[in-house]
């Protein structure tokens, strides 16, 4: 089959959509399919081939200032209809509503090519960003945001979420047909009980006085509530635990400040951004893991970590009951209840002689979600949709003007509308939105770099370098503005 997968994350990102859409692509090359992905065009260039696939990067707004993980392509409804027609897939599939998905949709229906979706987030993501408290938020914002996830979810010939949880809360907000629950996978055959325990660099103090080291992987953002952890920790009786964070992200600095509030930078270690192939290595010299954000639609972290035998604290939210079975594989606690979290903590630590019996039971938690049974299922999926008829538009009572049936326009206006949007948005952050195109790298060089820059090259001048090259650099940077 000839795939298109569309989306606005994929790796090297770290987040659960990156990791799922990466996963997928390089699974269905290897089974001999022809997969060539979409993504925004932030320090990639035009095209290339890497493991088996195409990524193809089409030019957008690099939003980092925002997220770290968040830039939308845009183009216009002819430009659209290029990338169809010179791909020519049998299929395209959709990760996100991003303005380049919404024209591609436009454009794949107009062509005739079926389209499936899988929902990764929801406006719970989007929720500790904005004043949860606020009335108009509450009562106007996430009923907009909603119907314009089930209206770009409702133009599909299927519907996959990650996870029953995910599933349910589609259907309860009124999507057309029901979705179909698939998950994300996990590969099953390289958890990290094939590393050897305790090996991971840095480590070896703590496991060395064997004392009992909790771990977190994933985003340091608001909604993965990192915060209830830390004050969870700083409530426990066992001071001897350790606090592993693994990852980075836009609360990083919040949290470091709320570590020493609590006096307890000896025993919370920020591991910075870990590479995935050390994950496995890192999952292995921890002993327990702990989620504490309430929003995740799968968590492929936590199912990293029960496929690496890892008995598991988790938040009692959306798709976590899912994988960690209350007293069973780990435990459940009340969601944002920091003393609850420590009493589990401080459960898990009194019930040590129980975690090898969590870890075999975590171990057959994963079976099902292996990525072998979720590329199968996608496969699957696909030539199911394949096989069908193409469901045909419904009539209209009256004849509409040609201008409205044929409504590509319309998509490209609303696609500009948003991005103008964000733009004025930025401003009044005072931030600067990056429009970035394929092959140049586009950095934004402020008066703050400029002044790093200079201290950095003033410093090199009392280094054992010629100093005439120091001085020749540090004029030059001088007629920089």
């Amino acid at each position: 089959m000839r795939i298109l997968i569309v989306t606005h994350t994929f790796a090297p990102a770290l987040n659960g959509q990156a990791v799922f859409s990466s996963h997928l692509a390089e699974s269905l090359a290897a089974r001999g399919h022809f997969v060539r992905v979409i993504v925004p065009a932030i320090d990639r260039p035009a095209f290339e081939r890497k493991n088996g696939i195409e990524i193809q990067a089409i030019k957008g707004l690099d939003l980092r200032f925002i997220h770290k993980d968040l830039a939308l392509a845009f183009a216009l409804p002819g430009q659209a209809m290029q990338i169809l027609r010179e791909f020519q897939p049998q299929l395209v599939h959709f990760q996100d509503p991003a303005p380049i998905s919404q024209i591609l949709l436009w454009a794949a229906r107009k062509l005739h090519i079926p389209t499936i979706a899988t929902h990764h987030p929801g406006p719970a993501i989007w929720a500790p960003y904005l004043p949860g408290e606020n009335w108009f938020v509450q009562r106007i914002i996430a009923p907009i945001i909603w119907q314009y996830f089930i209206g770009y979810l409702n133009r599909m010939a299927v519907v996959v979420s990650p996870s029953q949880a995910s599933m349910r809360m589609l259907n309860a907000h009124g999507i057309r047909h029901p979705s179909i629950p698939v998950s994300c996978g996990v590969w099953i055959d390289k958890r990290s009980d094939q590393v050897p325990a305790h090996s991971y660099p840095g480590l070896a103090t703590i496991n060395s006085a064997n004392r009992q080291s909790f771990l977190y992987v994933g985003r340091l953002d608001p909604e993965k509530r990192v915060d209830v952890l830390i004050e969870a920790f700083a409530r426990i009786k066992n001071k001897s635990a350790y606090l592993l964070l693994a990852g980075s992200g836009a609360s990083q600095e919040s949290l470091q400040e709320l570590v020493l509030k609590y006096r307890m930078q000896e025993r919370v270690i920020f591991l910075g951004r870990v590479e995935r192939a050390k994950i496995g290595e890192l999952l292995a010299a921890s002993d327990v893991f702990v989620m504490p954000g309430d929003s995740e639609s799968l968590s492929i972290a936590t199912l990293e970590a029960i496929a690496a035998g890892k008995p598991v604290i988790a938040a009692n939210a959306m798709a976590l009951p899912e994988l960690v079975q209350d007293g069973w594989n780990g435990y459940l606690f009340a969601p944002g209840d920091a003393v609850d979290l420590a009493g589990k903590i401080d459960l898990m630590i009194g019930q040590q002689q129980l975690w090898p019996l969590m870890a075999a039971r975590s171990i057959s938690k994963a079976e099902p979600h292996t990525l072998t049974h979720a590329v199968e299922s996608y496969v699957s999926l696909y030539q199911n949709l394949l096989s069908q008829p193409l469901p045909q538009p419904r009539p209209w009572l009256y004849p509409l003007p040609r201008w409205v049936v044929n409504s590509g326009w319309m998509l490209g206006a609303a696609q500009w509308a948003a991005l103008l949007i964000i733009l004025i948005i930025s401003l009044v952050m005072r931030n600067h939105p990056v429009v970035a195109a394929p092959l140049d790298k586009v950095e934004l060089i402020n008066p703050v770099v400029i002044a790093e820059i200079k201290q950095f090259l003033t410093l090199l001048k009392h280094v054992n370098i010629s100093n005439g090259q120091a001085n020749g650099l540090l004029s030059l940077l001088r007629n920089l503005h």
